[in-house]
This record gives C-alpha cells, sequence and structure tokens, in this order.
C-alpha cells in the first residue's frame, strides 16, 4: 500500500518526500518553513545539525529560509560563506524574494556574513589559518545568534578531518552554552563513507535531502537521518520548490 500511494505522488511535479519520525520530547523552534513546522514541529534549540545534500537537492536553501525566517523575528544570523562570496548569497536571497538588506543595514546588524571565500581566494596564505580563524569568529559571535557554515565540505578536503572535528565539538560546545540553532552544509558525495558516518556521528541532528530524476521530472526527498532531541513518527510530507523557495504539502504515511 505504501508504494502505491508513493507512486501516485511521484507524478506530481517537482515534488519531494519526507520521511519523519516523531513526536517532541522539548519544545523546538519554528523554521517558518510552510509545511514543515505541521508535519515536524521545528528543530530543536542548542543544536548543531548537518544539512547532507548534493547540488540543487536543496539543502542551502532549506538553511537560507530558516535564517531569513528567523532574522524576521528578530534573531540575529551568522552566515559563514567559504565557497562563494557574500554577494553570490544575497542574489540567490533577493532572487527568492528574501531582502536582507535591511536586516545588514541595522546597528548592531541582525545578519553578519563573514566572508571565508575572498580572503582565501585573494591571499594563498589566508587559507592556512582559515579553520582557526573560523573557529575564532564563532567564538566571538555565537551568542544569542543562528548559523550556517557554508559549506563545510571544503574544510573537510582542505584540512585533516581531525582538526575540522575539533571545530565542530567547539560549535557543540557553545551552542550548550549560547543556544540556537547552527548548521553544517556537507555534500555527501564529495567525501568518503567513513568521512560522512564520522561528522554525522558527532553532531546533534542531521537532515539528508535527495534529488532523484524520475522521467522530465525530480523527485526532491528529505529524511531525518538524526535528531538527539526529537523522536519521531513516520511521515510522508511532499514539497516543491517555487519562487519563493520550499514549499512542504503535508501526506499522512499510509502503513
Amino acid at each position: 500500500m505504501f508504494f502505491t500511494f508513493l507512486d501516485r505522488l511521484i507524478t506530481l511535479s517537482n515534488f519531494a518526500f519526507i520521511c519523519l519520525e516523531g513526536v517532541t520530547r522539548m519544545p523546538l523552534i519554528s523554521t517558518g518553513i510552510s509545511g514543515f513546522d505541521e508535519s515536524v514541529g521545528g528543530l530543536p534549540d542548542r543544536s548543531v545539525i548537518l544539512l547532507l545534500g548534493g547540488t540543487g537537492t536543496g539543502a542551502d536553501l532549506f538553511a537560507q529560509q530558516f535564517l531569513f525566517n528567523s532574522a524576521k523575528k528578530g534573531s540575529r544570523i551568522v552566515y559563514i560563506t567559504i565557497e562563494k562570496p557574500p554577494n553570490d548569497v544575497r542574489e540567490e536571497l533577493t532572487s527568492l524574494g528574501m531582502n536582507i538588506a535591511p536586516f545588514e543595514s541595522l546597528k548592531p546588524p541582525r545578519w553578519l556574513f563573514v566572508d571565508a571565500f575572498t580572503p582565501r581566494r585573494t591571499q594563498r596564505q589566508a587559507s592556512v589559518s582559515l579553520l582557526t580563524t573560523l573557529t575564532d569568529e564563532l567564538t566571538q559571535k555565537i551568542e544569542n545568534s543562528y548559523t550556517v557554515i557554508d559549506s563545510i565540505s571544503y574544510l573537510l578536503l582542505r584540512y585533516d578531518i581531525v582538526d575540522v572535528m575539533d571545530g565542530i565539538e567547539l560549535l557543540l560546545h557553545l551552542s550548550r552554552d549560547k543556544g540556537g540553532i547552527h548548521f553544517l552544509i556537507m555534500n555527501p558525495y564529495m567525501h568518503d563513507p567513513k568521512t560522512v558516518h564520522t561528522i554525522l556521528h558527532i553532531v546533534d541532528g542531521a537532515l539528508e535531502f535527495h534529488a532523484e530524476e524520475r522521467g522530465q521530472t525530480y523527485l526532491r526527498s528529505l529524511s531525518i537521518r538524526k535528531m538527539k532531541k526529537a523522536s519521531h513518527k513516520m511521515r510522508i510530507v511532499a514539497f516543491r520548490l517555487t519562487e519563493k523557495g520550499i514549499v512542504f504539502e503535508l501526506e499522512t504515511r499510509v502503513a
């Protein structure tokens, strides 16, 4: 019965499915992403959450929507961009109707970029101390903030995994002490399975995004790989990529 129901949903253009289990153990923070909170209830505070996904799966977009919605509610955002300059991120957000200029212009700013892309491209020696610089920035700016590192894949390719794990463990400690939700974006196809599972082991939670080609459309899916501060019951949620970002549509799994 499950696969019959799934096959019917696959025919919907540009839709995806999310398999979740859960009744939460503690109050969760709303993502503001249409349909997601109604199904999952939000994301747990004081957590470091890994967003796994290849190119075009929506992992970075999920983080951007959550951060933008949080900024609208008054939260402080720290966006650490490693693989592209801040202006590219601004243009991506603007194209989806997310204008962060008012947040950046506040004093103090409600949206702050940490540009780790430009220095490593313009100063060869800058990459040597990049990991140290990022941990220093997080230590100084994480209080009362939501953060994202976009992406951790560059760090895993550039540095020893033990050093990257030390940085993640610092982030875990800071999140316990300072609160907030902190995303790590990672492309699992750029790493060996051992590296992926090592990072999965130490983070608080992990959401994995998939995109499977089906004819002339893509079946996009999201699954909760891990969420320490929440338990789940099985659900399927369809979502589509719209001009305003990800929109989830609720469906209950047929057992």
